[in-house]
């Protein structure tokens, strides 16, 4: 049976033609390849933002910690080999807080040393805490004067061996020091080896790694940096 549409016209209706099909495809393709690198380009910023908050959460973690302990807590950020990186070099890729125990400062305890004494130095608050792949915390003098100075990860703290790390010693009056590039652990004792930075010098970046060696130690075109006020440990962020 004939359509009403078809008796009314005299013709059998039809669909798309193949060229009318191929226009279409190419006017879609079009559209999507427009979208495609904006869209590529807030999920590489997605990342970073939630790399960075990641961080700031551990800082404050590491102040409420330090106060509520009565003890200083070191944030340790740690430098071994990741398989991501592109230069295959050792990265800082990871961070944990530790707690430096009060009743072995005067043991003066150095990271090389080992026994009984030297367990009684620091607890371990948490697990450790890894950003996604593709992104690392520089090392780099001008991007990150704060995680310059790398200590032996002597004590085992971290689960991969040869890591490295920079540590941020934060106290109960809510400031922080760095941490020296030897020396002891606990308390008051870990003061002889850590210093006050000046706040012009008191920050760190997060980056893509393949940002960070294309741009050859300058600041890359998309990164995360937090500064930190030595004395009152407030944290502002700062993105291009």
């Amino acid at each position: 049976m004939k359509s009403h549409y078809s008796k009314c016209t005299g013709r059998s209706p039809r669909g798309f033609t193949l060229v009318e099909l191929i226009v279409v495809v190419g006017i879609m393709a079009l559209i999507i390849a427009s979208v495609v690198p904006g869209l590529t380009e807030v999920i590489r910023a997605a990342r970073l933002t939630s790399a960075g908050d990641q961080v700031l959460g551990r800082i404050s973690l590491a102040q409420q910690h330090a106060l509520s302990l009565n003890s200083p807590v070191e944030l340790r950020f740690y430098s071994f080999a990741d398989d991501f990186s592109p230069s295959g070099e050792p990265t800082i890729t990871a961070f944990q807080l530790v707690e430096l125990l009060n009743d072995a400062a005067t043991a003066n305890v150095t990271d090389g040393d080992s026994g009984e004494d030297a367990a009684l130095t620091q607890r371990v608050l948490n697990e450790p805490v890894y950003i996604d792949s593709g992104l690392e915390i520089s090392t780099d003098t001008t991007l990150s004067p704060l995680l310059t100075n790398l200590v032996d990860d002597s004590s085992n703290t971290f689960s991969v061996e040869g890591a490295r790390y920079a540590a941020l010693i934060f106290y109960p009056d809510g400031g922080f020091k760095l941490r020296g590039t030897a020396g002891a652990l606990a308390g008051s004792a870990a003061e002889l080896n850590a210093t006050t930075p000046n706040l012009s010098e008191s920050y760190f970046t997060i980056a893509e790694s393949r940002d960070l060696e294309a741009a050859g130690g300058e600041a890359p075109a998309n990164y995360y940096c937090i500064q930190l006020d030595p004395y009152t440990g407030k944290a502002r962020t700062y993105r291009p």
